[in-house]
This record gives structure tokens, sequence and C-alpha cells, in this order.
């Protein structure tokens, strides 16, 4: 599953996944220097930063702003 780190609340992230449901999740439990809005994967128990969609992501809201405020 995947999820985006929506926001950091004292030893928690926020998480929001797929299906918009929102978990909290301990911030020991995440990669060091996780963000807020990046884009997390859950495999084998194990979560890890999704670089790449973290990026396209980052990409596509600030495309939208451009012409949101062109």
């Amino acid at each position: 599953m995947r999820y985006i780190v929506d926001r950091l609340e004292g030893g928690f992230a926020v998480l929001e996944r797929d299906d918009l449901a929102l978990v909290n999740v301990p911030l020991h439990d995440l990669p060091e220097g996780v963000c807020q809005h990046d884009c997390l994967v859950r495999e084998g128990g194990e979560w890890r930063v999704d670089h790449e969609r973290t990026i396209e992501r980052k990409r596509r809201i600030e495309e939208k702003m451009r012409k949101l405020f062109k």
C-alpha cells in the first residue's frame, strides 16, 4: 500500500493511505529524515520513501500552482 505524509505531529506522522484513510505512525518506525508530503511504501513490514513518486507528485503540484496563478 502507498501513503503520503500529511503532517508530522510530535513523535508521529499522520499518513494518508491510497483509500484516503488517515493513520498515525510513530516517527521512529519511518525512515530517518522523512518529511511532510513524502510518498511512502510499506513492503514486507518495512517503510521506504518512494523518491521518484515524491518528486513527480511535487512537480505536478507545482505545475498546477503555476497554471492557477498565471
